[in-house]
């Protein structure tokens, strides 16, 4: 399998996750877009638009023969780096009543972002990753 069709992919599958549910508030199940259209979220959620942004640069770079209209490495990093950077906002604003937990509001779509972005930043490597190794 090429480095091209595993982006092809991940960026595709990256790219709906953001629309599944993200986050637990208050028994609403947010996904991405809900999250950042929600007006009782702090202005970090704007960070969010980035995941589909570089998603869909990577999707389009890989169907150009891998020209990136940004830099590919830095597309393959910024979701995860995203991800890693609301949960930690998430962790450090989080309501007064609510848990100490901040694990206990993710949802699947949060799990999948994660998982997704982080494949994506090991396909870097090679060009032509071998079936039998």
């Amino acid at each position: 399998m090429t480095r091209k069709i595993i982006t092809l992919l991940l960026s595709a599958a990256l790219f709906s996750s953001f629309f599944m549910p993200w986050f637990d508030w208050h028994s609403f199940e947010l996904s991405g877009l809900n999250y950042i259209l929600s007006t009782h979220i702090p202005s970090y959620k704007y960070f969010l638009l980035l995941i589909p942004f570089s998603a869909a640069i990577l999707f389009f770079g890989a169907l150009d023969d891998e020209n990136y209209l940004l830099s590919r490495n830095l597309m393959y990093a910024l979701p995860f780096l995203i991800s890693i950077f609301v949960m930690a906002m998430r962790y450090l604003t989080r309501e007064p009543g609510s848990g100490d937990n901040v694990f206990f509001e993710i949802d699947l779509g949060f799990w999948m972002v994660l998982a997704f972005s982080l494949l994506l930043m090991f396909t870097k490597g090679k060009n032509r990753i071998s079936q039998y190794s």
